[in-house]
């Protein structure tokens, strides 16, 4: 029953896509012993549909008899029960005895003589007006829900009675006023939020700083029931505040540091003869000199030159209740923004260098930058942050 309120107009569509999917495996006369009728009666279609029509012929007209005893009876209990919220389960049941008819009418006439044993029979009733008298109660009831809910004047309710009104939507698509109904409830049940800076850090921010903020593109957190501005819109009433206070922008001072090592490396250099005792040159067993590589080292002196400088930016989010007039969360930030150049130089012979110094002297160095681009620099990770904080606490913003 919650499947039919919550989706009334999918039940059509579900019960054909049941119909189709049945297992062919399963045996129409074993459903049907186990008191499975309706699936029963589906399985035996498939069977006839395949043309074994003597076989399956006998359990299909007694699955369908069954199937729409069994609806009838469900159906005459929920109208004993005397309330408005049957209707919609009582609209489902009626659309699914015609839909088991019309499947039951592809594969045997009103009445069919099953070999030489006997006459079959199925009686197909018109259900339409069952169907519509179900179906225009089921919506005024939804209707009238929504309505009795929608002027409770509270967001909670609001999101119910916007439920309650699409039920009426998936019923008649141009019912009353329908549209309009489903508008006011989508605006009274959506929580609007309005998001922005304070800078009480006794910094100058650079210009442009809370517009690249801003550009957080919060549009991307905007949910069914939750609404994001970054500028304030004129005339608009807004549930809650995030509010990104900056109370402290440290910048570090430049940080130059020099680091001098000499690589050296031995290369050869040429050879020396290897002499006797007596100072001559020695003589190998095939009469030729003896003589012997010679090295020699050479070395490169390396400057590498190291620069940083950061730049960090405190502050703390938070979240405010605007209807209640209270704080319901807050959370500390930090963003940090760093510059880091390493270049290096070298005097002496390169030969001598590793391959990793030489890649080193290939950097270009870069002067330090100033405080104010570091400070524009930091609202970008700033932003991100924030962003990252508003989606894994947007559950607050009910």
């Amino acid at each position: 029953m919650k499947m039919m309120k919550s989706a009334p107009i999918l039940l059509f569509t579900l019960i054909l896509t049941f119909a189709f999917t049945l297992p062919s495996c399963i045996s129409p006369r074993k459903l049907y012993d186990h008191g499975q009728y309706d699936a029963a009666t589906k399985a035996a279609v498939r069977k006839l549909q395949k043309g074994h029509k003597d076989k399956h012929l006998v359990t299909l007209e007694r699955s369908f008899v069954k199937a729409n005893q069994q609806d009838i009876e469900k159906i005459n209990f929920l109208k004993k029960q005397g309330t408005p919220d049957v209707w919609n389960e009582v609209f489902g049941i009626y659309t699914n005895m015609k839909f088991r008819q019309e499947m039951v009418r592809t594969v045997t006439p009103r009445s069919y003589r099953s070999g030489s044993k006997r006459q079959v029979s199925f009686p197909f009733v018109n259900y339409d007006e069952e169907i519509i008298h179900a179906k225009q109660l089921s919506a005024e009831y939804y209707y009238a829900r929504g309505a009795k809910l929608l002027a409770n004047g509270n967001r909670r309710d609001a999101r119910l009675a916007f439920e309650e009104f699409q039920n009426v939507k998936s019923l008649y698509r141009d019912y009353k006023d329908i549209d309009k109904q489903l508008d006011l409830a989508r605006e009274q049940g959506t929580a609007h939020v309005f998001f922005k800076m304070e800078n009480k850090s006794g910094a100058v921010l650079p210009q442009g700083f809370e517009a690249e903020l801003k550009k957080m593109t919060l549009h991307e957190l905007n949910g069914q029931w939750v609404q994001f501005d970054v500028a304030e819109q004129a005339g608009k009433s807004y549930d809650y505040t995030i509010l990104l206070t900056l109370n402290g922008i440290a910048v570090s001072p430049d940080a130059l540091k020099e680091v001098v090592t000499t690589e050296t490396k031995e290369v050869p250099d040429g050879f020396q003869y290897v002499l006797d005792k007596n100072g001559n040159v020695m003589k190998d067993s095939l009469g030729n000199d003896v003589k012997i590589p010679k090295t020699k080292t050479i070395k490169c002196l390396v400057t590498e030159v190291q620069k940083h400088k950061e730049v960090s930016v405190t502050g703390v989010l938070d979240f405010y209740d605007l209807v209640n007039r209270q704080l319901v969360r807050s959370f500390p930030i930090k963003a940090d923004s760093y510059f880091d150049n390493i270049s290096a130089f070298a005097v002496g012979d390169f030969n001598a260098l590793k391959p990793e110094t030489k890649k080193k002297l290939e950097a270009r160095p870069l002067p330090f930058p100033n405080e104010l681009g570091m400070i524009m620099q930091s609202s970008t990770v700033l932003k991100n942050i924030a962003k990252d904080i508003i989606w894994n606490n947007h559950r607050i913003l009910n």
